[in-house]
């Protein structure tokens, strides 16, 4: 099988491809200075090796994060882990700042205590930062615009307690959405989580019950009554979700996309998503505007 080539912009910072533009291990810049120059609509892209955290102050703002788009006033903070198809369009009077840190930095600080290990790894937007969190972006950018002694360690701590403060403010806004989780929603919690994993491996329903610890039957009922479909009809709405994403994001050619995502028969993947969109994925494709298109015909 060929490598995936995704066409989707690949930035080190949005619009540049080339070295990083700073020699620190933090980049700063307010959200006019970026946005202006692309007058105020930043198209979709992704960066490979950089972690985000957009704070918006002051105008309205859409936001794009993989195939999910809703409104946000201010004051909002945008967590945007590497590689997170993202993309935004402001308000002209816009105010706030984005933040630019290696992702292996952020994993490396965070995975270091068990209590943060593996956090901040999804996208999220939280409606209302608190003063915590506020203050803790503004103490990154007090010291980041110093030059002074020991500038590098108390960039590490600034940074360290801006994550703490990302950590607590994206779970106060996970819980406030869902109530704690019962038997039933816990296994179907970390069967979402499996599916991730194992999704594009055609995995049987036997696998998933057994790494669960429950009955194939008992992992059916729990899907059906939490997640509204059978096992394996979650497994193909996350199959036939990542195959949308491949034809509207990507130029591989339906044969391709088929193959990585675990089909051994092109056919067969074309039937099985004609079912799940109700059209081939050919016709999909034609329906939807490439946003790289856009971006070239702008150029």
């Amino acid at each position: 099988m060929s490598e995936i080539v995704s066409p989707v912009p690949v930035y080190a910072l949005y619009g540049e491809k080339s070295e990083l533009p700073f020699a620190d291990r933090l980049h700063w810049e307010t959200l006019a200075s970026r946005s202006s120059l692309h007058d105020f609509h930043i198209s979709p892209h992704r960066h490979e090796q950089l972690f985000q955290v957009l704070h918006l102050t002051r105008g309205v703002a859409e936001v794009t994060l993989e195939s999910s788009t809703r409104t946000i006033a201010p004051p909002a903070v945008i967590i945007v882990p590497a590689l997170t198809i993202h993309a935004y369009r402001f308000d002209r009077d816009v105010g706030g700042t984005v933040l630019t840190l290696f992702e292996a930095d952020v994993r490396a600080m965070l995975d270091a205590h068990a209590e943060t290990a593996g956090s901040l790894a999804t996208p999220t937007i939280i409606v209302k930062a608190d003063v915590a969190l506020t203050q803790a972006i503004a103490s990154l950018l007090d010291e980041a615009g110093r030059h002074s002694e020991a500038r590098g360690l108390a960039l590490s701590g600034r940074v360290s307690m801006l994550l703490a403060e990302l950590v607590r403010a994206s779970r106060r806004a996970v819980a406030a959405n869902q109530p704690a989780p019962q038997p039933a929603v816990r296994h179907a919690q970390a069967f979402q989580r499996l599916v991730e994993q194992e999704f594009t491996r055609q995995q049987p329903l036997a696998f998933y019950a057994a790494a669960l610890g429950i009955t194939p039957s008992h992992l059916n009922r729990t899907a059906n009554a939490v997640l509204g479909a059978s096992a394996m009809a979650v497994v193909e709405r996350r199959v036939m979700h990542e195959a949308r994403r491949f034809l509207v994001f990507t130029t591989m050619p339906v044969k391709q996309i088929a193959y990585a995502l675990g089909y051994t028969d092109p056919a067969y993947f074309s039937r099985a998503f004609s079912r799940s969109a109700g059209m081939p994925p050919e016709r999909f494709r034609a329906q939807r505007t490439h946003p790289v298109a856009q971006d070239r015909a702008r150029a």
